[in-house]
């Protein structure tokens, strides 16, 4: 089944989308484990595609929601990674004010910001129902 994270408009942004997956995928699946980051990420990004469809109505494309569902989530899991949570912060706030500034671009950017609170959230559930978390990471925080 194909679905819109796997469609994408041309080769570069296939491309920026695997680059942005590979500096957020590994660290997440790290702290939560590779399935719940699997899933976490496929269902979080779906929805923000069809969310943001539903807003801006026409169809998204892409897995940019789901680059930024594994950012919001990695908010989450590392709380003391200050130069990550800027970096993540600033992006989505450059995010936000692109899509207030360009409302009719090509580019979804209410999927990112969809992307990043879902991913968010969704990390929130997944520590809570996940046995012996208590709250932390299954890998311990260290700067990097």
């Amino acid at each position: 089944m194909v679905t819109s994270m796997f469609l994408h408009a041309s080769i570069w942004h296939l491309v920026a989308n695997l680059l942005s997956l590979a500096m957020f995928a590994p660290r997440v699946a790290r702290a939560i484990g590779l399935l719940p980051a699997v899933v976490l990420a496929s269902i979080a990004g779906e929805l923000a595609n069809h969310c943001a469809a539903w807003l801006i109505e026409r169809p998204v494309i892409g897995a940019s929601a789901t680059v930024f569902a594994l950012a919001g989530a990695q908010l989450l899991l590392f709380p003391h990674d200050h130069a990550a949570r800027a970096g993540i912060t600033l992006l989505i706030v450059v995010q936000a004010v692109l899509w207030f500034a360009a409302p009719n671009s090509s580019v979804a950017w209410s999927a990112h910001l969809i992307g990043a609170a879902l991913g968010w959230a969704g990390a929130i559930f997944i520590h809570r129902v996940s046995p012996g978390q208590r709250g932390a990471p299954r890998c311990k925080v260290r700067q990097e």
